[in-house]
């Protein structure tokens, strides 16, 4: 059925869009074959070619560090600074969180020992004086009428538990990875204490010169404004090169204060961290002062040396211990089986202790089995 209000395709339109899409098609196809004519030509073009290395020149004031003094934890030797070197060597020596890392990681080795000892049989040596009175009241009758007994034990004991499953040796594993998490840490604290007191040592070295500098700029701005004074006194000069060099002299004054109080209250942080006074310091010279030279890392420094960071290390001694303590939680479900065994002498008189009939002796074999 034909829409009355569509126009009727004639068989010449029919023919005008069959030839347009076939004329389409083929440069469709011509821009596709050409395409894939010129792909490899293409590619070969814009392979990148390998480049030259970059020679980078260094400035004259760096030094050259070798792999040796990176790995060392005296870092602050490189700078060859004698009064850093005391400075740093007394914080480590006296500060407070240095002392108590270390007393941790003693802590830590005791612990690791008692874990060890776990392993093998405590043997352990007895003597008991016992004085005991029954109840002539009770079951038990008193015989020969004596109403208190004594009893004296001595002899040599030992007790084992077999660990079958490696339980202990878990723990023994924990507590190695504890102690080493431990000493992880107090080369962290000794590193953080030795770069805070480098800063410190730093600042007070630049405020100190800073002071120094700003009491010579004092001085020679003192004496041209006394000039400048007598100057526009005789009426050699105006008033407002007088104020210029007033605002000059005033602006340096202010500044004094500020930086004396500055320096104090480093000098203050810098003898918390050593731990007591701190050392003295001689005062750098304003004239033919050097700067600091840089140091520049070896070119074949290996990405594994941040796996020598200390709060890594620190954190995968930590993971260690947390699984080796599961897995004796996991195996403390498992029957315990320990062995007991104790032979001495026993005697009610000590003059009978020696003989033979005091003879005793006992062995003992236990497993006990958790059940809640």
């Amino acid at each position: 059925m034909i829409h009355p209000n569509r126009p009727k395709q004639t068989p010449m339109g029919a023919s005008m869009i069959k030839t347009i899409t076939t004329k389409a098609a083929l440069v469709g196809a011509a821009l596709a074959l050409a395409g894939c004519a010129s792909n490899i030509p293409l590619l070969e073009r814009f392979t990148p070619q390998p480049q030259k290395a970059v020679q980078a020149e260094q400035p004259e004031n760096t030094i050259a560090v070798s792999m040796t003094q990176v790995q060392d934890e005296a870092w602050w030797n490189v700078l060859n600074d004698p009064d850093l070197s005391r400075v740093i060597e007394q914080a480590l020596k006296n500060n407070t969180d240095v002392r108590l890392a270390n007393e941790r990681l003693n802590e830590a080795g005791a612990v690791l020992g008692i874990a060890k000892s776990q392993q093998w049989p405590a043997i352990f040596g007895e003597f008991s004086n016992t004085r005991s009175r029954p109840s002539q009241a009770g079951n038990v009758p008193v015989f020969g009428g004596r109403n208190v007994y004594e009893m004296n034990r001595l002899g040599l004991g030992a007790s084992w538990e077999l660990d079958l499953w490696g339980r202990i040796g878990a723990l023994e594993e924990a507590s190695r990875a504890s102690f080493l998490q431990q000493g992880y840490n107090l080369r962290g604290v000794r590193l953080s204490v030795s770069a805070t007191a480098a800063s410190l040592y730093t600042q007070v070295r630049v405020l100190g010169l800073q002071v120094k500098v700003l009491e010579q700029t004092l001085e020679s701005r003192d004496s041209a404004y006394k000039l400048a004074r007598q100057r526009y006194d005789v009426g050699l000069s105006n008033e407002l090169q007088l104020r210029q060099t007033e605002a000059e002299l005033l602006a340096v004054r202010a500044q004094l204060p500020d930086t004396r109080e500055q320096l104090s209250r480093v000098q203050n942080a810098l003898a918390v961290i050593v731990g007591g006074n701190t050392p003295e310091l001689p005062p750098l010279a304003v004239d033919g002062l050097q700067l600091t030279k840089l140091f520049v890392l070896p070119d074949q420094t290996p990405s594994e040396l941040l796996l020598r960071r200390p709060d890594l290390a620190a954190a995968e001694q930590r993971l260690l211990a947390g699984e080796a303590n599961l897995e004796a939680a996991r195996k403390a479900f498992f029957p315990s089986i320990g062995l007991s065994a104790f032979g001495g002498r026993e005697s009610a008189d000590l003059d009978n202790l020696f003989t033979g009939p005091a003879k005793i002796w006992s062995f003992q074999t236990q497993i006990t089995q958790p059940i809640f």
